[in-house]
C-alpha cells in the first residue's frame, strides 16, 4: 500500500478505491487549512475540544463540511508534524471533562508570545 497525493491506496485496488482516496486526500487538506486558521484567529492556546467546537461553528455558519472529532485531531497531530502548529508551554487547559488538558497553538501565535515575553524581561 502507498500513500501519496491521491491517499492510501494499492495498484491492485479498484478505480472506485483511487478516487475516493484523492477525494479523502484532498478533504484532509481543507480541513487542516481550516484546523490552522482557527488556531491562528484564537491568537491563544487551545484544547482539542475548543478546536473541534470552533470548527463546528465555522462549519455550520460558512457551509464547511463536516469533520469527526479524530478527524480533527488528526489534523492537528499533521500541523504539529509540519512545525505549524505546536503544544502552548503556557499552561493546560480543560477538557470538557474537567481533566487537565493540552493547549495547541499555532506557531506563529507562540513566537510573537515569546517575543513579547522577552521585551517585557528587558
Amino acid at each position: 500500500m502507498s500513500e501519496n497525493i491521491r491517499g492510501k491506496v494499492r495498484a491492485s485496488d479498484p478505480e472506485t478505491s483511487h478516487v475516493a482516496a484523492a477525494g479523502a486526500v484532498k478533504r484532509s487538506a481543507t480541513i487542516r487549512e481550516r484546523v490552522l486558521l482557527i488556531l491562528q484567529a484564537a491568537g491563544r492556546g487551545m484544547t482539542h475540544d475548543e478546536i473541534i467546537s470552533q470548527y463546528r461553528r465555522q462549519a455550520s455558519r460558512l457551509g464547511w463540511s463536516p469533520a469527526s472529532d479524530s478527524g480533527i485531531r488528526t489534523r492537528v497531530h499533521e500541523l504539529v508534524e509540519r512545525g505549524s502548529v505546536e503544544r502552548s508551554e503556557t499552561g493546560a487547559g480543560r477538557s470538557r471533562y474537567g481533566r487537565a488538558t493540552i493547549l495547541w497553538r499555532a506557531v506563529a501565535v507562540q513566537i510573537l508570545e515569546t517575543a513579547v515575553q522577552a521585551e517585557g524581561e528587558n
